[in-house]
């Protein structure tokens, strides 16, 4: 019974640490790159990622302080929706993202200004 005691615990503090503390961890360790032709997000949690940036591409920057420049939105949703791990993570409120972008940087509107700039630069293909 203590076991069952400790876990029901752990999951309360887990259910009410997650909404105020999960987006400050999430980002806390989060790195952005920009560079020519592309855009990469590292992170501990999911490894470094890369996007190409594509003639035409919508950017997007909102005004909040700090801001965010979303530039991939509508994601269709990933393979095997239904694998063990998705519905654990929905149960908690986390699900996978409909946009991705530099989240909450203190310069977004300079940030999306180079993004446009280099789409803009892209060569035509």
């Amino acid at each position: 019974m203590a076991l069952s005691g400790g876990t029901l615990a752990f999951a309360g503090l887990w259910l009410a640490a997650v909404p105020v503390f999960g987006t400050w961890l999430r980002l806390r360790f989060c790195q952005y790159m920009l560079t020519r032709s592309s855009v990469w997000i590292t992170s501990p949690w999911r490894g470094v990622r890369s996007w190409p940036l594509l003639p035409g591409q919508r950017i997007v920057a909102d005004d909040s302080r700090p801001g965010s420049v979303w530039f991939r939105f509508n994601l269709p949703p990933r393979a095997a929706p239904n694998r063990p791990s998705r519905r654990i993570l929905s149960a908690f409120g986390v699900s996978p993202p409909d946009r991705i972008g530099f989240e909450q940087i203190p310069d977004a509107a300079l940030v999306a200004s180079l993004m446009r700039e280099a789409i803009v630069a892209l060569p035509e293909t």
